[in-house]
């Protein structure tokens, strides 16, 4: 009886969906991790975007609380001569 299922028309359809469904499965896998990395990249991106922008504003707020004179001496530290006058 096996073996006339075998030898049967039915059983090669059988087979042939059933490759035809591993290849299928096959592909989604690949897609679905294909695109999660795609997904962590974006993220760590955004991560770093997000933080690039936290930190400029800090910097930001931080130089607005500066009077002249301490930004000329900073600028002398980095041995930058604001307004031609040298640094003392």
């Amino acid at each position: 009886m096996i073996s006339k299922f075998l030898g049967s028309k039915f059983s090669g359809y059988i087979a042939l969906a059933g490759i035809i469904s591993i290849l299928g499965l096959v592909w989604y896998i690949y897609n679905e991790g294909k695109s999660a990395c795609v997904n962590e990249v974006k993220s760590a991106q955004l991560d770093s975007t997000v933080g690039v922008q936290r930190d400029t504003q800090a910097v930001k707020k931080t130089e607005q609380q500066l009077d002249t004179p301490m930004i000329d001496k900073g600028l002398c530290d980095l041995g930058i001569a604001r307004g031609g006058v040298g640094c003392e």
